[in-house]
């Protein structure tokens, strides 16, 4: 798998090394609340003391791309920068760190903050979050809106440069990618081996495959799934019909019952008159 063959920054790390990914923030908003007494996330009708929070893009889009994911706690709470902060959450085996960042004019506008992304857990479960936060965002994420701050705010912080960290997002995006294509292969690969396919169920097959080429060129990964799914629920449910509608062996059923042993029992009974 391409996966193994990442160096440690990719991915393939220790597993106190986080992946880092660095994303601009378009869009802000307070609809947001953090509870200080918990630090954890809240909406903005939480009716206990709180302080408010400025959420963008990027980090809406994770915590959407992630599985159920646990209540995000923040371990930096935001202070009169509301939209300075940084927060942690966990999805299943995968724990997800964001930090909001001023790199840019103090912060003044929304498009003078980014994101710092860490994640830390399986290297393809992790490059699927991020193919799909690029696919639910309407501008690539590591395009920034002020390179030259950037940079300098990465070489300050020991960051990837501009450069890097794109090449860094379109190497998880190509992983993901890849592994999406094996999954059409590998189902393809299990219709080749059936033989005398119906014409109904060859036409079904064909058009999911067409399907699930056209999402994943699309970046729409829960749509493949779902075509392949649909495929592999047909053929299960095509082999169940095929053994019931298969005929009895008469000849194994002959063997079974020649091997059942025969016991004569009229030997042992005995007639007392009385």
């Amino acid at each position: 798998m391409r996966g193994r063959e990442q160096d440690s920054s990719m991915g393939n790390a220790p597993d106190d090394q986080a992946i880092r990914l660095v994303a601009q923030v378009r869009r802000a908003s307070s609809e947001h609340r953090v509870d200080p007494q918990s630090g954890l996330l809240r909406g903005q009708n939480f009716p206990k003391p709180n302080k408010v929070v400025y959420m963008g893009d990027i980090a809406k889009a994770v915590l959407t791309c992630l599985d159920l994911p646990e209540t995000p706690k923040f371990i930096e709470l935001p202070e009169f920068n509301e939209q300075k902060w940084k927060l942690v959450t966990r999805s299943g085996d995968i724990e997800v760190t964001i930090t909001s960042r001023p790199y840019w004019f103090f912060g003044l506008l929304t498009s003078g903050y980014l994101n710092i992304l860490e994640f830390k857990g399986d290297f393809s479960m992790c490059s699927r979050i991020i193919f799909d936060i690029i696919s639910v965002l309407p501008q690539p994420p590591w395009e920034m809106s002020h390179i030259r701050s950037y940079d300098s705010f990465a070489r300050n912080h020991s960051l990837p440069s501009f450069d890097e960290n794109a090449k860094n997002w379109k190497r998880f995006e190509s992983h993901a990618s890849e592994e999406l294509s094996e999954a059409i292969e590998h189902i393809l690969t299990k219709i080749r081996q059936r033989k005398d396919i119906p014409r109904e169920e060859n036409e079904f097959i064909e058009g999911e495959i067409s399907f699930a080429r056209k999402s994943l060129m699309d970046r729409n990964a829960p749509a493949v799934e779902r075509a392949l799914s649909r495929i592999e629920a047909m053929m299960i449910s095509a082999q169940f019909e095929t053994q019931k509608m298969e005929p009895m062996d008469a000849e194994s059923e002959t063997i079974y019952l020649d091997e059942v042993p025969y016991v004569d029992y009229s030997k042992d009974i005995t007639i007392s008159e009385e």
